[in-house]
Protein backbone atom coordinates (compact mmCIF):
# COMPACT_ATOMS: atom_id res chain seq x y z
CA UNK A 1 0.00 0.00 0.00
CA UNK A 2 1.24 3.39 -0.81
CA UNK A 3 2.54 5.19 2.02
CA UNK A 4 0.76 8.60 2.51
CA UNK A 5 3.15 11.51 2.31
CA UNK A 6 3.43 13.99 5.20
CA UNK A 7 3.51 17.49 4.81
CA UNK A 8 6.74 18.06 5.18
CA UNK A 9 7.24 15.72 2.37
CA UNK A 10 5.09 17.22 0.52
CA UNK A 11 7.09 20.31 -0.37
CA UNK A 12 9.62 19.27 -2.21
CA UNK A 13 6.63 17.26 -4.15
CA UNK A 14 5.00 20.61 -4.50
CA UNK A 15 8.64 22.35 -6.15
CA UNK A 16 8.77 19.18 -8.43
CA UNK A 17 5.52 19.31 -9.75
CA UNK A 18 4.80 22.86 -9.98
CA UNK A 19 8.30 22.99 -11.66
CA UNK A 20 7.39 20.78 -14.13
CA UNK A 21 3.92 21.89 -14.88
CA UNK A 22 5.30 24.99 -15.90
CA UNK A 23 8.26 23.92 -17.26
CA UNK A 24 6.26 21.81 -19.66
CA UNK A 25 3.47 24.36 -20.34
CA UNK A 26 0.52 23.57 -22.53
CA UNK A 27 3.01 21.77 -24.59
CA UNK A 28 2.78 18.74 -22.76
CA UNK A 29 -0.65 18.41 -23.17
CA UNK A 30 -2.44 16.43 -25.56
CA UNK A 31 1.35 14.05 -26.04
CA UNK A 32 0.85 11.35 -23.59
CA UNK A 33 -0.70 8.24 -25.40
CA UNK A 34 -0.29 6.03 -22.37
CA UNK A 35 -2.64 7.14 -20.31
CA UNK A 36 -6.07 8.11 -21.84
CA UNK A 37 -8.64 7.77 -18.85
CA UNK A 38 -9.97 11.28 -18.44
CA UNK A 39 -9.16 13.66 -15.44
CA UNK A 40 -10.94 13.31 -11.95
CA UNK A 41 -14.26 15.45 -12.20
CA UNK A 42 -13.21 18.16 -10.04
CA UNK A 43 -15.16 18.89 -6.70
CA UNK A 44 -14.91 22.44 -4.80
CA UNK A 45 -12.87 22.48 -1.49
CA UNK A 46 -14.93 22.37 1.33
CA UNK A 47 -14.30 26.05 2.73
CA UNK A 48 -10.78 27.94 2.60
CA UNK A 49 -8.68 28.64 5.30
CA UNK A 50 -8.57 32.17 6.34
CA UNK A 51 -6.51 35.22 4.49
CA UNK A 52 -6.16 32.48 1.26
CA UNK A 53 -6.06 34.30 -1.64
CA UNK A 54 -8.52 32.78 -4.43
CA UNK A 55 -8.62 35.31 -6.54
CA UNK A 56 -8.92 34.26 -10.00
CA UNK A 57 -6.47 35.39 -12.80
CA UNK A 58 -7.62 37.32 -15.35
CA UNK A 59 -6.77 36.13 -18.76
CA UNK A 60 -4.67 38.77 -21.16
CA UNK A 61 -7.03 40.04 -24.03
CA UNK A 62 -5.31 38.71 -26.74
CA UNK A 63 -3.67 34.56 -26.79
CA UNK A 64 -0.99 34.40 -28.69
CA UNK A 65 -1.72 37.25 -31.58
CA UNK A 66 1.82 38.60 -31.00
CA UNK A 67 5.25 37.97 -29.38
CA UNK A 68 4.21 40.75 -26.79
CA UNK A 69 0.59 38.71 -26.33
CA UNK A 70 2.49 35.53 -25.93
CA UNK A 71 4.59 36.68 -23.20
CA UNK A 72 1.25 38.13 -21.46
CA UNK A 73 -0.24 34.50 -21.94
CA UNK A 74 2.75 32.66 -20.06
CA UNK A 75 2.65 34.98 -16.97
CA UNK A 76 -1.28 34.30 -16.97
CA UNK A 77 -0.95 30.36 -17.61
CA UNK A 78 2.06 30.23 -14.33
CA UNK A 79 -0.99 32.47 -12.38
CA UNK A 80 -3.35 29.83 -13.33
CA UNK A 81 -1.08 26.76 -12.23
CA UNK A 82 -1.08 28.54 -8.41
CA UNK A 83 -4.46 29.14 -8.44
CA UNK A 84 -5.49 25.69 -9.20
CA UNK A 85 -3.41 24.37 -6.26
CA UNK A 86 -4.56 27.32 -3.86
CA UNK A 87 -8.09 26.28 -4.62
CA UNK A 88 -7.46 22.93 -4.93
CA UNK A 89 -8.83 22.33 -8.23
CA UNK A 90 -7.70 21.14 -12.16
CA UNK A 91 -10.17 22.15 -13.59
CA UNK A 92 -8.64 25.83 -14.68
CA UNK A 93 -5.53 24.05 -16.00
CA UNK A 94 -7.38 21.09 -17.85
CA UNK A 95 -9.70 23.57 -19.22
CA UNK A 96 -6.27 25.26 -21.15
CA UNK A 97 -5.31 21.68 -22.52
CA UNK A 98 -5.51 20.59 -26.05
CA UNK A 99 -6.99 16.73 -24.49
CA UNK A 100 -7.39 16.31 -21.36
CA UNK A 101 -7.18 12.76 -21.18
CA UNK A 102 -3.15 12.73 -22.81
CA UNK A 103 -2.73 15.67 -20.81
CA UNK A 104 0.39 14.61 -18.52
CA UNK A 105 0.92 17.69 -17.06
CA UNK A 106 -2.47 17.77 -16.14
CA UNK A 107 -2.69 14.53 -14.32
CA UNK A 108 0.79 15.54 -12.55
CA UNK A 109 -1.18 18.53 -10.77
CA UNK A 110 -4.45 16.95 -10.41
CA UNK A 111 -2.00 14.15 -8.86
CA UNK A 112 -0.79 16.61 -6.36
CA UNK A 113 -4.05 18.42 -5.66
CA UNK A 114 -5.82 15.42 -4.87
CA UNK A 115 -2.97 14.41 -1.89
CA UNK A 116 -3.18 17.89 -1.09
CA UNK A 117 -7.09 17.40 -0.25
CA UNK A 118 -6.42 14.43 1.63
CA UNK A 119 -4.35 15.52 3.97
CA UNK A 120 -6.31 18.10 4.67
CA UNK A 121 -3.91 20.99 3.21
CA UNK A 122 -3.86 24.10 1.49
CA UNK A 123 -1.04 26.33 0.07
CA UNK A 124 -0.31 29.70 1.00
CA UNK A 125 2.26 32.21 0.21
CA UNK A 126 2.97 35.03 -1.99
CA UNK A 127 2.72 35.12 -5.79
CA UNK A 128 4.73 33.30 -8.41
CA UNK A 129 7.83 36.18 -9.61
CA UNK A 130 8.29 35.86 -13.07
CA UNK A 131 11.22 37.49 -14.22
CA UNK A 132 12.17 38.93 -18.10
CA UNK A 133 10.74 36.53 -20.51
CA UNK A 134 12.03 35.45 -24.48
CA UNK A 135 9.89 35.09 -26.69
CA UNK A 136 10.43 32.95 -30.18
CA UNK A 137 7.86 32.37 -32.78
CA UNK A 138 7.90 28.41 -33.37
CA UNK A 139 6.85 29.28 -37.20
CA UNK A 140 2.83 29.58 -37.89
CA UNK A 141 0.88 30.98 -34.98
CA UNK A 142 2.60 29.57 -31.76
CA UNK A 143 5.44 31.05 -30.04
CA UNK A 144 7.84 29.30 -27.36
CA UNK A 145 8.24 31.83 -23.83
CA UNK A 146 10.70 30.72 -21.82
CA UNK A 147 12.47 32.72 -18.66
CA UNK A 148 13.46 32.74 -14.50
CA UNK A 149 10.54 32.40 -12.15
CA UNK A 150 10.80 31.56 -8.29
CA UNK A 151 8.48 30.15 -6.10
CA UNK A 152 8.18 32.41 -2.81
CA UNK A 153 8.09 30.65 0.32
CA UNK A 154 4.97 28.51 0.82
CA UNK A 155 3.15 27.85 3.47
CA UNK A 156 1.36 24.46 4.04
CA UNK A 157 -2.17 25.34 6.30
CA UNK A 158 -5.18 23.48 7.62
CA UNK A 159 -8.39 25.01 7.30
CA UNK A 160 -7.87 26.99 10.23
CA UNK A 161 -5.14 28.51 8.83
CA UNK A 162 -2.88 27.00 10.78
CA UNK A 163 1.08 25.94 9.40
CA UNK A 164 1.97 22.76 9.33
CA UNK A 165 5.23 22.88 7.10
CA UNK A 166 6.23 24.93 4.33
CA UNK A 167 8.87 25.26 1.71
CA UNK A 168 11.63 27.68 1.00
CA UNK A 169 11.86 29.82 -2.01
CA UNK A 170 13.23 28.00 -4.96
CA UNK A 171 13.84 29.37 -8.43
CA UNK A 172 12.60 27.46 -11.59
CA UNK A 173 12.03 28.43 -15.50
CA UNK A 174 9.55 28.66 -17.72
CA UNK A 175 9.28 27.42 -20.34
CA UNK A 176 5.49 27.95 -21.85
CA UNK A 177 4.46 26.99 -26.09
Amino acid sequence: MPRALTPLATAPVLALVLALVLALGLAGCGSDPSSTKPLPVAKPSPGTPPGLDTTKPRPPAKVAKSSQSAEEFARYFADVVQYSVRIRDIAPVAGMARDQAACSSCRQLSDYIQGLKKQGLWTNGRDIEVGPLKVRADGGPAYNVKGPMTYPRISFVDLAGKESSSQKVSPYRLDVD
